[in-house]
């Protein structure tokens, strides 16, 4: 029996490259990463706006352009979100990976497998994609509160 963790030499494992996240999915990855912290920062200037211009409103544009950089990543995520909705069904299977299967039991095993091996209890298997606490985080935060916000 093994005792954790394990000692492997590079003589013992056999590594295999695997192609799990498609470009599409990189991409949405990476643009709703950008649009949410252009988002928050604009947000926060629209708030409480901290630059002040000298002279008559028409010669600067300084809270026009926090706006329309505002809204210009907000329809970033918005096409983020499309785009990342039509992957799902069209996307290899680690495109769907994680997608909260609530009715199975499958399913809760293995969120509570999961939670375990995050806590630090037990050891985790190397899964590829995204495991059911992952999907469920991404599909509750990422999903429901981006909904929400546009």
């Amino acid at each position: 029996m093994a005792t954790y963790p394990l000692k492997l030499t590079p003589r013992d494992t056999k590594y295999t490259l695997r192609f799990v996240w498609e470009w599409p999915i990189r991409l949405t990855h990476w643009v709703t990463a950008a649009s949410l912290v252009a988002l928050f920062t604009t947000g926060l200037y629209i708030a409480s706006p901290f630059f002040t211009s000298n002279g008559e409103p028409y010669q600067h544009f300084v809270m026009g352009r926090f706006r329309q950089v505002h809204f210009v990543a907000g329809y970033a995520l918005l096409f983020s979100f499309i785009l990342r909705g039509y992957w799902f069904l069209r996307g290899n299977k680690y495109s769907r990976s994680g997608v909260p299967l609530i009715w199975r039991a499958s399913w809760w095993r293995n969120l509570r497998e999961q939670t375990a091996e995050y806590a630090g209890l037990v050891p985790g298997p190397l899964r590829l994609g995204h495991n059911s606490l992952a999907g469920l985080s991404y599909v509750l935060f990422i999903g429901g509160l981006g909904c929400l916000q546009i």
